[in-house]
């Protein structure tokens, strides 16, 4: 594992700079790297998919110890380095691309992907991988807190929205530790928290058709100052009427005055098999 000297020397021996905005914030901190591995609980014969190895602080622990550890990293130069650093293990695929782009059905099933996730691509990333679930058992990322306690946040919390939604529909959620951000070189300018996706093997809420659902989490946060009459009626994003909408909601017994963040995951699921029922 490098330490914050050995990555300023190895920056300024291959000429280039590290960029905070594209999230290369690389693990220094030897404590948390060895606390993050342990509430893994990776090893054995585990597959594993890391996001963005950077200089390999998570990824040299994880090919010590799993079966077989696939690493993707768009950043030309640091994925030159990270093979020369990482060249002993035989076990280790790193892998030079978008991992947006990135087919993780092709690597088989029971994967866990692992990464710390960059800020402004966090949302994106996180859709990929629930694009891929068949193919995944969980997913271990770092985010940032702000993002943290929007993934776990409930109804009634400021915090909850669409994103909260869409991952805890496919996934059972924990928190494992928090992550000071001092653990970090360059610091980023906030903590962060280490999280543990459990991919569910049945969505946690049963509904006629997940498209719709969605649609109507979207709607329904798209204008989350205004109520949810409102938000779900706004340019007939879902094919129906204002007052149609109405009426489902009074059958539903739910307040056309309240707001999105009052309602559950299962109250979304109902409106949206009410909808489709209204609509056939």
């Amino acid at each position: 594992m490098l330490t914050k000297t050995q990555i300023k020397e190895l920056a300024k021996r291959h000429g280039f700079y590290l960029k905070k905005s594209l999230g290369q914030n690389f693990l220094i901190d030897r404590n948390i790297r060895d606390k993050i591995m342990r509430l893994s609980g990776l090893g054995g014969d585990d597959i594993v998919l890391e996001i963005g190895p950077g200089l390999g602080a998570l990824t040299e622990p994880l090919a010590g110890r799993c079966r077989r550890v696939y690493a993707v990293e768009k950043d030309k130069k640091i994925y030159s380095l990270s093979k020369e650093i990482l060249s002993g293990y035989k076990n280790l695929d790193i892998i030079h691309g978008d991992f947006l782009k990135f087919d993780i059905s092709a690597l088989g099933g029971g994967i866990s992907a692992v990464g710390a996730l960059p800020y402004y691509i966090t949302s994106p990333i996180i859709q990929h991988l629930f694009s891929h679930k068949k193919s995944l058992k969980e997913i271990l990322i770092i985010v940032q807190k702000e993002v943290a306690r929007r993934l776990t946040a409930k109804e009634n919390s400021r915090d909850y929205s669409s994103l909260s939604l869409f991952v805890q529909f496919y996934s059972g959620i924990d928190t494992l530790m928090d992550i000071k951000r001092t653990a970090f070189f360059p610091v980023p300018d906030v903590d962060s928290a280490l999280l543990r996706l459990g991919i569910l093997p049945r969505p946690k809420a049963e509904v006629k058709d997940e498209g719709t659902l969605f649609k109507v989490i979207r709607a329904s946060f798209g204008q989350r100052r205004k109520t949810i009459l409102s938000s779900l009626s706004h340019k007939e994003i879902l094919g129906l009427k204002k007052d149609e909408i109405a009426h489902i909601l009074k059958s539903l017994g739910i307040d056309d005055k309240i707001r999105a963040e009052v309602l559950s995951l299962e109250e979304f699921a109902n409106i949206a098999d009410a909808i489709i029922d209204f609509s056939s």
